[in-house]
């Protein structure tokens, strides 16, 4: 597999674009299939780089750079600790020893058993070599004969394979140390244990093994196993990844092969851990690595779980990391960290100004502050060094957590000290004198090997025709710069050429340094410039450098240092080549160390990291020297910022509006197809249509609300919030205009009805309250948008978080526009409630009273409950989106049900019979003088009459009265009196009447009517005292209209079901007058009779209840 990814790493190379491929490949070598492969893939211009298996080929096959744990300096720094604590362990046992008598205590040869867990397995070799190499030569150089015993097992991963192997090979435990190849399990502890217990002291074990985990570290602190060798896995592959990220960022810049390892491999180990001394090295100078203490159990975890650094913009989630205990790392909070820079390059060297742009590059990179302020030119070294001691001194005793310096003489020895001492890590960059670096013990030295960077140079300039060499030093007692000349000199002599000398210049003069030079050609060579190869010391030379080349053309010119000049002298043939210390990594990588040695408290082995010498023979391009002169800028991390926007949220307000939109739909579909329907006429149509207008309104508000700038962006979103109160106020107008016009109407009709006045109440006389209300808000909209609209706008709360959120505008006029509308509204909710309260007795279910009443009152409650949360929810667009649709989706959809579902669910009506008595009962009741059905004193009051006057039906058309829904109940004179006795006959007649009227309208059926005249025979409402005299007494008038309600009732054929029915309860109260009545009267035939024709209405075929109506198709509703 490894193989087949890295040929389609090649293969990609090959064929695609720059922007299409990775910039870099990370590989390790465990086969020669692999490195096959890999070589290809260098061939073929992949920057390849490697970590952990494969290190001793690396260079020679070309990769860039390699990071991993020497395995047989690993082997060997297992052996020197197996003779460190045999040392220890009889010098503890009698003090007069020395340690070369105590190796010579050990009796006969002395057996170390090697557990090899895989045959064939290069780093489990070498590991054994390396053990065996330290232990041959102890025997060899003191009394002592050491004997490596090696047990391989082929199978690693088998518990049982592991265990019963080892008991066999451990019987009589003849050892005095066993060693495992790589991390060992609790069945290889036990089986050493079981053989080789620590019963008797004077046989104590040493027990070490190679690689750790957290089982290893467990082991080590209980006294189970006595050290461990580690290869810093988690440094190994971060570093690693850090080098080629470099390299993909800065135009090919990565770290020279290291000097310090024969395979010039990168060290991330071996360490040795142990309980009593933590990391212990073999090297007998104390390096600050060295004093990191064994891993406690935090540190443990956070290995394992690869050492979490803290999201930017999650204080309050990296605060809570650890729930459990040890179950979590707290997460490493880099911004805490402050790094400082103290050098001798001054804020006029291009070098030194680019050097510490790197570093702040760096500082952004890694996420900590950087403290790095360049000197002005100082009028001496010794002066300009002092200074950085003092600074030096200054930072590490303020708490700095990490220290990167300059070393240009001994005259900051003792400022280095200081931050040692107070265990500050610190990192020399460029100069190193004396090698002050690792003599003080620092972590690391990042520079090129300037010694080698001369000898480089030094060849060059022989390959080139020179003969002789100058070197020219602008800054003279400065370690980097004299190691150059000694290396130049060094490959001078070396091929037997002539070193002419050193000359000391400046590097703010061109004209007196090329004076000098010039001088000191004549004093030491003759003036013969002939052959004569010149190397200067830096980049500020270059324009002297030139110069002289073009005066004397038979000498031959080299530098150090790069810049935009030497890539015009390299054109103009004026300079063979620069010697490219890389100042960019050298600026770079300290902070990038540090970073992770304070994260970690892991450091690679080597002391020096090369960033140079790189030969520069060709100018650089234009795009390349930009990206220079810039210090390689590279884009922003990027930051996860949370804008709490809507996501799939939006997905269900689109879910619901939709429902209330399509449910609007529906219900206006069905209104108007079924609008002859009693059910639907008699709820109105037109109001029904403006409350599915209003709620298609409404919840296409909540549409608007779902939009934010991730799915739109300037003017898009500003019109999304100005379009909700526009939707959401033109969609509440229409339907509480429809809601309060229904009751108005229905109040309205009930009062005059009291009063037995018989009126019309039109659309248009319940639409004027609409009227106001609608221009009242479209008035205050229209001025709204115009004037001061809403807006969207994101709130910043911090660097990494945001919100979305429609403002009100700049200016008063939206807040006063929004209170306008809200009070506007809110007064019609209240008028809404008013007339709701006052339908609250009306029992006639025809009315839809209940209904509206119940859309008003859940409203109201909603918005009393919901309305002022949204303050709370504001900074939350989330919460108030959800909130907001909640509002608009239970006032939308309570409109639309609570007024809809009973009116599809009438056929009729439900308890219609009830409803026609309670009706009229309550009419006569209230407004009868004389009480209902009973006999009274006075006389009966034409007025309060349901009664049409003869001249009121003179003025009448046949055909209107005929076919007027105005039951023409009787015919009275004008200024007629009537005695108690006749008023109660008539209210009989009157109430039968009543009964035709709804049965003639299609409201009530047959069976309905039977029903009624039941509760009125059986209720005893008519005065029995009465009940011998009425039918005398009722005078003709009341006869008059007794005859026609019974000639109506015969024409609709019912004389046969109402004798049955009356037969049927002859022992109920008042039996006698009613039978009286229909038996007098029903056997006359009706005189021109009403017909379709005469009326224009619709004859409904009987339905399953034999119930047959006729429908009108007048829209305009009467009440008597």
């Amino acid at each position: 597999q490894m193989v087949e990814d890295i040929r389609k790493v090649t293969q990609q190379y090959r064929q695609q674009s720059s922007n299409q491929r990775g910039h870099a490949l990370i590989v390790s070598l465990p086969t020669a299939e692999v490195e096959e492969a890999a070589q290809q893939a260098i061939a073929a211009g992949v920057p390849v780089f490697g970590m952990n298996t494969g290190y001793d080929r690396a260079q020679e096959l070309g990769l860039l750079t390699f990071v991993a744990m020497d395995e047989f300096k690993a082997g060997q720094a297992a052996g020197q600790e197996i003779l460190r604590m045999t040392t220890d362990d009889d010098m503890m046992a009698n003090t007069s020893l020395t340690a070369g008598d105590s190796l010579g205590k050990l009796q006969n040869t002395t057996k170390v058993l090697y557990i090899n867990h895989e045959w064939g397995n290069f780093a489990l070799e070498q590991r054994r070599n390396g053990l065996e190499d330290v232990l041959e030569e102890t025997s060899a150089s003191k009394n002592a004969s050491f004997e490596v015993v090696e047990l391989v097992i082929s199978d690693s991963t088998g518990e049982g394979i592991t265990e019963a192997t080892l008991s066999q090979s451990l019987e009589g435990c003849p050892y005095h140390a066993i060693v495992s190849g790589q991390h060992i399990g609790q069945s290889v502890v036990e089986a050493i244990q079981s053989a080789c217990g620590d019963g008797d002291e004077e046989k104590h074990v040493i027990k070490g093994v190679f690689d750790t985990s957290e089982f290893v570290y467990r082991a080590i602190a209980v006294g189970d196993v006595d050290f461990a060798i580690s290869q810093q896995h988690w440094l190994q592959s971060s570093v690693t990844a850090a080098m080629a990220s470099l390299f993909a960022s800065s135009t090919g810049m990565h770290l020279q092969y290291s000097v310090e390892s024969n395979s010039g491999t990168y060290l991330s180990g071996p360490e040795v851990l142990t309980l009593q001394s933590g990391a212990v090295g073999g090297d007998t100078v104390v390096k600050q690595k060295d004093k990191v203490p064994f891993p406690t159990d935090t540190q443990q975890t956070c290995e394992e779980q690869a050492f979490p650094i803290c999201t930017v913009g999650s204080e309050e989630n990296n605060a809570e990391r650890i729930v459990d205990g040890d179950d979590e790392c707290p997460c490493f909070d880099r911004r805490k960290l402050t790094i400082a820079v103290v050098s001798h390059g001054t804020e006029t060297e291009d070098f030194w100004v680019g050097m510490r742009s790197a570093a702040q590059q760096a500082a952004l990179d890694m996420n900590v502050e950087l403290d790095w302020e360049l000197f002005s030119h100082s009028e001496s070294n010794q002066a300009l060094h002092n200074k950085m001691a003092s600074q030096m001194i200054s930072k590490c005793q303020s708490g700095v957590d990490g220290m990167v310096v300059s070393i240009p003489s001994e005259v900051v020895e003792l400022a280095i000290r200081t931050c040692v001492e107070l265990n500050i890590p610190t990192i020399s960059i460029n100069a190193n004198s004396n090698n002050l670096s690792q003599k003080l013990g620092l972590l690391h030295h990042v520079a090129q090997d300037e010694f080698n960077a001369g000898e480089v140079a030094g060849r060059r300039l022989i390959e080139a025709g020179g003969t002789r060499g100058l070197c020219i030093n602008h800054a003279p007692g400065v370690g980097s710069t004299f190691d150059r000349c000694a290396g130049f000199r060094k490959a001078l002599e070396s091929a037997e050429a002539e070193f002419v000398g050193e000359v000391e210049v400046l590097i703010d003069n061109t004209d007196i340094t090329k004076t000098r030079v010039e001088d000191f050609v004549n004093e030491n060579a003759n003036g013969d410039w002939t052959s004569l190869g010149m190397l200067s010391m830096g980049q500020a030379l270059i324009p002297t450098l030139r110069q002289l080349a073009n005066d004397h053309p038979e000498a031959v010119a080299g530098t150090f240092d790069t810049s935009t000049e030497l890539g015009q002298a390299l054109e103009a043939n004026e300079v063979l080549f620069g010697i490219d210390q890389q100042p960019f990594l050298q600026g770079y990588s300290p902070i990038l160390v540090l970073t992770l040695f304070a994260q970690t408290k892991q450091a690679l082995g080597n002391h020096y990291l090369l960033s140079g010498p790189s030969l520069v023979l060709e100018a650089a391009s234009p795009s390349e020297e930009q990206c220079k002169a810039e210090v390689y800028p590279v884009c922003l991390p990027p930051v996860e910022i949370e804008e709490n926007k809507l996501g799939n949220l939006r997905i269900l307000g689109y879910i619901l509006g939709s429902v209330i939109v399509a449910l609007s739909l529906v219900f206006a579909v069905i209104v108007f197809l079924y609008r002859l329907r009693p059910n639907i006429r008699q709820s109105q149509p037109f109001f029904l249509l403006m409350i599915c207008l209003g709620g298609a309104l409404m919840g296409s508000t909540i549409f608007p609300l779902a939009i934010d700038d991730d799915i739109c962006e300037g003017n898009g979103c500003d019109s999304a919030c100005m379009s909700a109160p526009w939707l959401f106020t033109l969609g509440f107008t229409f339907v509480f205009a429809a809601l309060y016009s229904k009751l108005m109407r229905l109040n309205q009709l009930m009062k005059n009805a009291a009063s037995f006045k018989h009126i019309q109440v039109t659309v248009a006389d319940v639409l004027m309250p609409f009227t106001l209300q609608l221009t009242l808000n479209l008035a205050f909209l229209t001025t709204w948008t115009a004037a001061d609209p809403m807006f969207y706008s994101r709130v910043e709360v911090s660097s990494t978080e945001s919100y979305g959120i429609c403002r009100l505008g700049d200016g008063g006029v939206s807040i006063a526009m929004a209170a306008l509308i809200f009070s506007v509204n809110l007064l019609a909710l209240i008028v809404a409630l008013w007339e709701a309260y006052k339908a609250r007795k009306v029992t006639y279910e025809l009315s839809d009273g209940g209904s509206v009443t119940m859309v008003v009152v859940s409203i109201f409650q909603v918005a009393v409950v919901g309305v002022p949360i949204l303050p709370l929810t504001r900074d939350d667009p989330q919460a108030s989106f959800l909130l907001k649709t909640g509002l608009v989706f239970v006032i939308s959809l309570s409109s639309l049900l609570f007024i809809f579902v009973p009116v599809f669910k009438k056929k009729g009506l439900a308890n219609r019979a009830q409803a026609a008595v309670a009706l009229s009962s309550r009419v006569n009741t209230i407004n009868h003088p004389s009480g209902m059905f009973k006999n009274s004193s006075g006389p009966y009051d034409e007025s309060a009459s349901q009664f049409m006057s003869r001249t009121e039906l003179e003025t009448m058309s046949p055909r209107e009265a005929k076919c007027s829904q105005v039951s023409e109940i009787g015919i009275v004179e004008e200024s007629a009196e009537f005695s108690p006795q006749e008023g109660n006959a008539i209210e009989v007649s009157s109430f039968l009447a009543r009964l035709v009227v709804l049965l003639r309208d299609g409201v009530l059926g047959r069976k309905d009517v039977m029903d009624a005249m039941e509760q009125v025979t059986t209720s005893g409402i008519i005065d029995e005292e009465s009940s011998t005299t009425l039918i005398d007494s009722a005078g003709s008038r009341a006869k008059t209209s007794l005859k026609e309600v019974a000639g109506f009732i015969q024409t609709r054929k019912l004389t046969e079901d109402l004798g049955e029915y009356v037969d049927s309860r002859k022992d109920t109260p008042n039996h006698d007058i009613v039978v009286g009545v229909l038996h007098e009267y029903d056997v006359l035939p009706q005189k021109d009779p009403v017909t379709e024709a005469d009326c224009g209405n619709e004859v409904l075929e009987d339905d399953p209840d034999d119930e047959e109506r006729l429908v009108s198709s007048d829209d305009k509703v009467h009440l008597t």
